[in-house]
């Protein structure tokens, strides 16, 4: 069982909205993912921070990270940090727009507070060296995401996702 550290930061209110226990659910969502059979072994007392923002925030992450000048749903940063023994490393940040998120659960017809979960799952397989770069890399991180979503109850979000 992790015990890892997870630092949520709230800068924008209107995620309280959403659920009064929004810093919760992040933490339970990522203890998840990282309880999970179908991630890699990691130390159990490793750190990773969240930030709940806005589609402003977000968009100047996008550029000044990815180079690319419009708001995104989710973000996530590798440290990059080499594990030493069972010395706690930090393994990234993970940040989410809150409107744009908001938007697409809509549209898709998901719980707003499922689709944020998933998102999360989304940056912390990011974080843990998963990517999406090729159709067999997808897949990989597709069928993940949906497993641990149904360890949390949530339905397969790929049946109802709408193109975007």
């Amino acid at each position: 069982m992790h015990k890892t550290t997870i630092e949520v930061k709230v800068d924008y209110n209107k995620w309280y909205g959403a659920s009064s226990e929004i810093v919760e659910v992040c933490k339970e969502t990522i203890l998840t993912v990282l309880n999970s059979e179908l991630t890699p072994i990691i130390s159990p007392s490793d750190q990773i921070s969240i930030l709940l923002t806005t589609d402003e925030q977000m968009g100047r992450l996008n550029k000044c990270y990815r180079g690319k000048n419009k708001p995104t749903n989710v973000l996530s940063f590798a440290s990059g940090l080499k594990k030493v023994k069972d010395i706690p490393v930090f393994l990234g940040d993970i940040a989410l727009g809150y409107s744009i998120a908001l938007e697409e659960s809509i549209k898709a017809d998901i719980p707003f507070i499922d689709h944020i979960q998933h998102l999360l799952i989304h940056g912390c397989l990011h974080i843990l060296g998963f990517d999406h770069e090729n159709d067999i890399e997808a897949k990989k991180m597709e069928n993940i995401e949906i497993n641990i979503l149904k360890n949390l109850g949530i339905n397969n979000p790929y049946r109802t996702l709408l193109p975007t």
